[in-house]
């Protein structure tokens, strides 16, 4: 059993940190006098938290100043120009690279298609991604700050050892000690969609809530779930694995040691294999099948598609009614390469989710894309480097 501790000067000099750092970048340009009033500061600590911040560079301030009775003071934003990430969301199959700022502006993208690479070549992947990124700040003269790594997998955030990443066949690397030690830069890494919450919980449709899961659709499925501001991981970080939810009693009569039965009926892989079970379409010449072809099928008006697609969005808002009583979010977001197919099947969702939980969240399909999880992964490196550190007092 763990117990708490109290609070030690150190953590509420941190707390204190992390509150004036992020009302900053919520609400810069924004004055030392408002930031104490705010946040109930005395305006002496702000400024000894504001001088540090600036002496780091995080925080610079504007052109703008407030006349405080005495003097003119500037006020205060977020350094965007020296606080630069190369950001990196590693899938499958699929790898993309971007270097953005802390206003979520990408500078610099690049993708890679089909690397189909498994074990050190997976590595070699991000690695090439990186220098390629690297190359362009340098040509640029841009200064990066860190690395933040998405995997798909299970990953330990303060090691940055990934324990399990099935479709790389990785088992325990160590993701973040290799990167550190070839670039000399600090990184961060987390699972990819827990980074993807947090892009969109900054910059998407999450920015003025305290509570969002982000659901992420494709080959399989998955969740991140914001709770009270903070990414919630889970006691062994597996919380968000929705794929593995039963939508029949049926499916508690076998195993599912790759997919779980959620996704089997309601992705990517669902929407090829009810396909399959019905027969209705005929694999290309390779044997291949997509979701993408079914969307295309159902936008001609196929009745089979049409049909397909709404049990799809049915097994769909079941899981989400689920989600919704168990986390209560303010707003569920839609991604994962399925969202771009939403517009056939989210009107369903919502119909079919509203009137049968307590209280119906917002539902969005998600604004940033494929560019969330670097996002998000830029944050977990801020994140890891300043300590930040959240408390949410009882009611």
């Amino acid at each position: 059993m763990k117990f708490f501790r109290p609070l030690t000067p150190r953590d509420m000099r941190t707390i204190n940190r992390t509150a004036v750092l992020e009302i900053i970048r919520i609400e810069g340009p924004i004055s030392r006098g408002d930031i104490s009033n705010a946040l109930g500061l005395s305006l002496p600590s702000v400024v000894r938290i504001v001088d540090d911040l600036r002496a780091e560079n995080l925080v610079r301030p504007t052109g703008k100043s407030e006349f405080s009775g005495g003097r003119k003071r500037p006020l205060l934003e977020i350094n965007t120009t020296d606080n630069l990430s190369i950001g990196i969301d590693l899938g499958g199959t699929k790898a993309y690279g971007a270097i953005c700022d802390l206003r979520g502006e990408i500078l610099c993208e690049y993708n890679v298609n089909n690397h189909k690479t498994k074990g050190v070549d997976s590595y070699d992947i991000v690695s090439n991604l990186i220098g390629l990124l690297m190359s362009h700040a340098k040509k640029e003269g841009l200064r990066i700050a860190g690395i933040g790594v998405g995997v798909p997998g299970v990953a330990e955030p303060r090691s940055g050892v990934v324990q399990r990443a099935s479709s790389l066949r990785w088992k325990n690397f160590p993701l973040r000690q290799r990167l550190e030690e070839d670039f000399g830069l600090m990184a961060a890494v987390d699972n990819d969609v827990n980074a993807a919450a947090l892009g969109e919980m900054w910059f998407g449709h999450g920015k003025n809530v305290s509570n969002l899961v982000l659901v992420t659709l494709g080959t399989g499925i998955g969740a991140g779930l914001i709770m009270d501001g903070v990414l919630y991981r889970g006691a062994h970080l597996c919380a968000g694995e929705i794929g593995y939810i039963p939508w029949d009693k049926s499916c508690l009569d076998r195993e599912y040691p790759e997919y779980g039965p959620l996704e089997y009926v309601a992705s990517g892989l669902g929407i090829v294999e009810q396909t399959k079970k019905r027969g209705v379409f005929q694999p290309d010449a390779a044997g291949e099948m997509s979701a993408q072809e079914v969307f295309e099928a159902c936008a001609r008006g196929e009745e089979e598609a049409v049909s397909l697609i709404e049990e799809m969005a049915d097994y769909l808002a079941m899981a989400l009614i689920s989600v919704s009583a168990l986390a209560d979010p303010d707003v569920i977001v839609i991604g994962g390469g399925i969202s771009n197919s939403a517009h056939f099947f989210i009107d369903r969702v919502i119909s079919r989710m509203e009137g049968r939980m307590p209280r119906m969240p917002r539902v969005e399909i998600s604004v940033l894309r494929e560019r969330a999880t670097v996002l998000g992964a830029m944050i977990n490196l801020l994140h890891l480097k300043e300590d930040f550190c959240f408390v949410r007092s009882m009611p």
